[in-house]
C-alpha cells in the first residue's frame, strides 16, 4: 500500500481534488480519461452494452453529487471502480426486485414499420405507452429520445440539431432511460 504523501502527489487525485471544489473543467478531464475504463470495467463483468453505458454515466453522476465527500486514500482509479461496482450491484438489485422498461424496445422503435403484421400492432403498442411515459421527460430529454429512438438519428447528428454536445446527448438518453424505466415500473 502507498503513503499518504505518495498518493497527494498522484495527478489524478490532484485532478479529482479539483473536482472536488466543483472545478467543471477537471470533471471534464476525468471524465475523459476514465469514462472507457470504467466502462471497460462494467462490460467485463457480463453487461449488455446499453447497461454499460447506463451504468457508467450513473458512475460519473455519482462522483460528481457526491464529490465534496471525496478523500484522497487510495489511488483515483480503485475509488471510481468501487463506485462502479456498487452501482453495478445496486442495479442487479433493483433489476432482480422488480421488472424494469426494456431499453431494447426503444432501440427497435425506428424498426417498426419494417416489421410484419402483428409485432407491428405490439410495436405500435409499445410506441404509445412510451409515448405516454415520455409526456413526463423533461424537455431536452424527450427530444433527445425522439430523435435518436424514434427517428433513427445517430446521436452525433442529434447533438447538433439541439445545438449540444454528444456528452450532452448520451446524459440526456441517460436519464430519460432511467426516468422512463421508474415510470414504466410505476405503471405495472
Amino acid at each position: 500500500m502507498r503513503d499518504d504523501s505518495a498518493i497527494q502527489s498522484d495527478e489524478d487525485v490532484r485532478l479529482m481534488l479539483k473536482v472536488k471544489t466543483g472545478d467543471r473543467q477537471a470533471y471534464t478531464q476525468l471524465y475523459q480519461k476514465y469514462v472507457p475504463v470504467v466502462r471497460r470495467y462494467l462490460a467485463r463483468r457480463d453487461m449488455h452494452a446499453q447497461s454499460c453505458d447506463d451504468l457508467t454515466q450513473e458512475v460519473f453522476t455519482r462522483i460528481w453529487h457526491a464529490r465534496a465527500r471525496y478523500r484522497p486514500l487510495s489511488p483515483l482509479k480503485y475509488y471510481l471502480l468501487g463506485v462502479a461496482a456498487n452501482v453495478q450491484r445496486e442495479s442487479r438489485s433493483r433489476v432482480g426486485n422488480h421488472l424494469a422498461l426494456d431499453t431494447r424496445h426503444l432501440e427497435c422503435l425506428p424498426d417498426a414499420k419494417r416489421a410484419s403484421p402483428p409485432s407491428r400492432v405490439q410495436s405500435a403498442e409499445q410506441i404509445q405507452a412510451i409515448r405516454t411515459l415520455m409526456t413526463k421527460l423533461a424537455t431536452r430529454q424527450r427530444q433527445a429520445v425522439e430523435l435518436v429512438y424514434l427517428a433513427g438519428l445517430p446521436p452525433d447528428e442529434a447533438a447538433r440539431r439541439l445545438g449540444c454536445s454528444l456528452k450532452t446527448i448520451h446524459t440526456h438518453l441517460y436519464q430519460a432511460r432511467r426516468k422512463l424505466r421508474g415510470l414504466a415500473h410505476l405503471s405495472e
